[in-house]
């Protein structure tokens, strides 16, 4: 869906955080846009900026201090940086709601659960103390919490994993939000409450037509439940692309990495995974060229030594969203692949690097 005025317009920005050994570069440049109803599933290793990124488009990273904050942020055509922290204040959890990865944490362990769900119903909405309980009761029958009435009683630690991370559902849910920022929802859940979260996510989503940041370092958290992907590396983003588009023809070699190193169901019993060798660059000596060139099996001398900016891919435009890549050499288009099967490995020349001849 595309429309003249996105919901969410982010333009050029970059939080970085003072410590002892100097300016961390949390999130580097990065550019998006969200229309109202869609989906965008952000992926990348841990500490690649996913959450930073979460937080400071909610505005939850201080500006000042030790934090600095660039670039721009528009919701609904709001600049996010002009209010004050009042009027921030009032967009959470009324227009703007976050999911964050860890329950025990995001709930207070001294509130009762009806308490945690009442109070946003009571600020944002109006309610009076009976309705609001009330609408809790419902929110907690709505994202399949059994016996809500009871529940709403008990304190975070009396619940399960899985349906204190459906209490932070509801809680984001409760006053119909625009655009949901989903951070890891399903971090330290087993497989089987991992699927039900994430198609409670689906059905609220398509009920409520909120638009989703579904934000994850599993590819296959992401496959069939967005409709586009953007994949962060070092606080960039350095491929985005139509979800079907990005598994099918993956062009930046990180992706095609991430994807090699997921299980697929045609592959013969005990094969051995890829992984990529290396780690994450340090952020607060950030490399002059592209940061994942270190571990990039294809890389050049050029790579090293200037950053590639986020470029088109010749692929199809798929409502009015490129496919974009920053690499100056990316992959070829390799055919289309089942979505959420990773592509088979790029062929390589003899000497283990692509060059400008290998139709990069």
């Amino acid at each position: 869906m595309t429309t003249d005025h996105p919901l969410l317009l982010v333009d050029g920005m970059s939080t970085k955080f003072r410590t002892k050994r100097g300016n961390l570069v949390a999130v580097d440049g990065v550019s998006l846009q969200l229309d109202a109803g869609e989906t965008l599933g952000v992926v990348g290793e841990s500490g690649s900026g996913k959450s930073v990124l979460g937080q400071t488009i909610m505005g939850l990273v201080s500006h000042g201090g030790s934090t600095t904050v660039t670039g721009n942020v528009r919701f609904k055509g709001r600049d996010m940086q002009a209010l004050s922290r009042k009027e921030q204040q009032h967009l959470w959890g009324k227009d703007i709601a976050m999911v964050f990865q860890d329950p025990m944490s995001a709930l207070n362990p001294f509130k009762r659960i009806g308490m945690h769900l009442t109070e946003s119903l009571r600020a944002h909405l109006g309610l009076d103390r009976i309705h609001a309980r009330e609408r809790a009761i419902e929110l907690l029958r709505d994202v399949r919490i059994p016996e809500p009435t009871r529940r709403m009683d008990q304190y975070p630690h009396e619940l399960s994993g899985g349906m204190r991370q459906r209490v932070l559902i509801a809680m984001a849910l409760a006053c119909g939000p625009e655009l949901v920022i989903a951070d890891e929802p399903t971090t330290a859940l087993d497989v089987t409450v991992q699927k039900q979260i994430l198609e409670l996510l689906e059905s609220l989503r398509a009920e409520m037509g909120t638009a989703v940041i579904l934000v994850s370092h599993d590819l296959g958290v992401v496959a069939g439940r967005t409709d586009r992907v953007a994949v962060m590396y070092a606080g960039r983003v350095v491929e985005t692309a139509p979800t079907g588009q990005l598994f099918a023809n993956p062009r930046h070699p990180y992706t095609e990495a991430l994807l090699a190193a997921v299980p697929r169901l045609d592959q013969e019993p005990h094969t051995r995974l890829e992984s990529i060798e290396g780690a994450l660059p340090d952020m607060t000596a950030p490399p002059e060229g592209c940061a994942f060139a270190p571990r990039c099996k294809y890389a050049q001398p050029a790579c090293r030594n200037i950053v590639p900016a986020l470029t088109p891919a010749p692929d199809p435009v798929v409502a009015g969203r490129p496919h974009a890549t920053a690499c100056h050499f990316p992959l070829p288009g390799i055919g289309a692949v089942e979505l959420g099967t990773p592509a088979s490995p790029v062929p390589t020349s003899p000497s283990g690097k692509w060059s400008a001849t290998d139709g990069r």
